[in-house]
């Protein structure tokens, strides 16, 4: 697997360019754009975004400060108003080797820049069929907090803030859009005819089951590169396959840990 830096500095500028504006169209209607014409906006963004780009390109790249290996893939999704998205996500190798089909997948918009461009791309056809479109997500992220992420301290205090208000139940407000969005979800449920509501939540599993069955078909090629070896594969396959009957933790962890001492 390359780094993301690496496919940065192989892809084609333009082409990669071409991908972000039709992913992430530019905002004609800022104030810093009153007064130019539709082509010099186009054009000063560009500029700024080819810059951007050869800032990353040169930056040194910085170890997780988490320890374990990143990595980014794409994988199929849909919701229930929108059909044939892409989504991009992240994992991390450690926990993907320890915890297979099971390992959690992350955002990746509040990781440094540097420590981004470190990350490593799946080597899945599917994410390598769309690496423009991964790239130009990992751009968009890359520059969410400014392209100098000159906003990226203000919002990790603001965020900081919001979790220990959390902890100490002392925020006033947490709650109320969850519960909002509960009273009036259920609300509108209550409308419906029973016919209604179970079409509804058969559609709404279904969208789940589907999301999820993507993700895994992804990772479970993700876990082959890894290891490239079918003892660990197979180990992982016979804890998500059997569930609580299965290999507990600990036995897995036994598992892996004895099977990569043997490669080496």
């Amino acid at each position: 697997m390359k780094t993301v830096q690496q496919h940065l500095r192989e892809l084609d500028t333009d082409w990669l360019l071409r991908e972000y504006l039709f992913e992430h169209p530019i905002e004609y209607g800022l104030p810093a754009f009153r007064g130019l014409s539709v082509s010099q906006i186009e054009a000063r963004f560009a500029e700024r975004l080819r810059s951007f780009i050869e800032h990353l390109k040169g930056l040194g790249i910085k170890d997780s400060p988490d320890g374990p290996t990143g990595i980014i893939f794409a994988c199929r999704r849909m919701d229930l108003l929108e059909s044939g998205s892409i989504d991009y996500v992240l994992i991390y190798a450690e926990e993907a080797l320890r915890e297979g089909l099971m390992a959690p997948t992350y955002a990746y918009d509040f990781s440094e820049q540097a420590e981004l461009m470190g990350f490593l791309v799946a080597d899945n056809e599917f994410t390598q069929r769309n690496i423009y479109g991964l790239m130009a997500d990992v751009l968009y992220e890359a520059s969410f907090f400014g392209f100098d992420e000159e906003y990226r301290d203000e919002a990790l205090n603001y965020f900081n803030r919001a979790i220990e208000d959390l902890d100490e139940d002392r925020t006033m407000t947490s709650g109320e859009p969850i519960e909002m969005f509960q009273s009036n979800y259920y609300a509108e449920s209550e409308k419906e005819g029973s016919e209604e509501r179970i079409l509804r939540t058969d559609a709404e599993r279904a969208v789940m089951k589907y999301n999820e069955y993507c993700r895994n078909k992804e990772l479970e090629q993700i876990l082959l590169q890894l290891g490239d070896r079918t003892g660990v594969i197979e180990a992982l396959r016979r804890m998500s396959d059997s569930g609580p009957a299965g290999l507990t933790s600990e036995e897995i962890g036994k598992e892996i840990s004895a099977y990569r001492k043997n490669l080496r």
